[in-house]
């Protein structure tokens, strides 16, 4: 288990993961803020509704937010430097 943690420390000390990581967050997420953001816009209650659902979703116990970005972003990152090496 703490060679896991190791490995993920040592990946977030690069620049391009970091970044990888940020852009997967923010499409992941994008569910939530953007409905907030249209709601507030428009004045759209049903908007603020899906975006506040959303939400609730993606922070419950049982909804691995985090562990799914990074995951999709450690895929990306293995991508990136197999088409680098080529």
């Amino acid at each position: 288990m703490r060679k896991i943690w190791e490995w993920l420390k040592s990946n977030l000390k690069d620049r391009t993961t970091r970044w990888t990581f940020i852009i997967v967050y923010l499409v992941m997420t994008s569910e939530v803020w953007l409905c907030y953001i249209l709601g507030i816009i428009f004045k759209n209650g049903w908007l603020i509704g899906i975006a506040t659902t959303s939400l609730a979703f993606w922070c419950a116990p049982a909804t691995p937010l985090l562990p799914l970005c990074s995951a999709i972003s450690i895929g990306i990152i293995a991508i990136i430097r197999k088409v680098r090496k080529k």
